[in-house]
């Protein structure tokens, strides 16, 4: 998307740039937050009586400035263990349900990555994701509180299939998973498709730059 389409495009990047490192770390804090209280909510409605939600909502409370204590790993080592079982092992190339994994979390990441453009910041300028070889950190660092949507939507897709351990990315799965673009979510304009929520999501991540501090709005699964 075209980035000189955006009239508050110069005062928004300089405002992006010179965000101090401790708004940083906080923001980090509370993206990391949300994910891990997302990820005990998912685990809650397919397995209600699992002794990790409680565990989960824990590490999301005591999570510290910049995650210093990576409350954000050991949650993931926990949750995708509870939610498709103890073999499981998030591996990009593996042929199982990484292959459903993937494929939503890339329509995932593109609804995010457009909601950046739109909102006029710099895709380039991440929060804590820095790895030179990535040109989108800002939209990995901002695709974290959403990534259990998508964990829903291929547990959904699993249930439905025979063979697990070798899956073959169909045409009529792909149209399934690229539902997440409509699910429904709520704000505070009520209940919208979480394409709009997250293009709402953005806009509060420009709030918090402008008024230098902790302005995010999370939509509600």
């Amino acid at each position: 998307m075209p980035y000189t389409g955006h009239w508050l495009i110069s005062p928004r990047i300089k405002q992006q740039i010179e965000c101090s490192l401790p708004l940083q770390k906080n923001l980090w804090k509370s993206l990391v937050q949300h994910k891990i209280l997302n990820q005990a909510i998912v685990l809650e409605k397919y397995f209600p009586s699992n002794p990790n939600i409680e565990r989960l909502k824990k590490l999301a409370k005591d999570t510290l400035s910049n995650d210093a204590r990576n409350h954000e790993g050991q949650a993931a080592s926990i949750y995708f263990k509870a939610l498709f079982g103890k073999k499981f092992i998030r591996d990009r190339l593996n042929n199982d349900i990484n292959v459903l994994l993937n494929y939503t979390y890339m329509v995932l990441r593109a609804i995010v990555a457009r909601a950046v453009a739109g909102n006029g910041l710099l895709p380039y300028l991440g929060i804590k994701h820095c790895n030179r070889m990535n040109q989108l950190p800002l939209v990995d660092d901002l695709i974290e509180p959403f990534r259990a949507i998508a964990d829903m939507f291929v547990l959904e897709e699993i249930n439905q299939l025979i063979n697990i351990e070798n899956i073959e990315l169909k045409p009529e799965i792909k149209r399934r998973l690229a539902a997440i673009t409509t699910f429904p979510v709520k704000t505070e304009k009520g209940e919208i498709p979480l394409t709009d929520a997250i293009y709402d999501f953005v806009t509060s991540v420009v709030t918090s730059y402008e008024l230098k501090k902790i302005a995010l709005r999370y939509p509600k699964i």
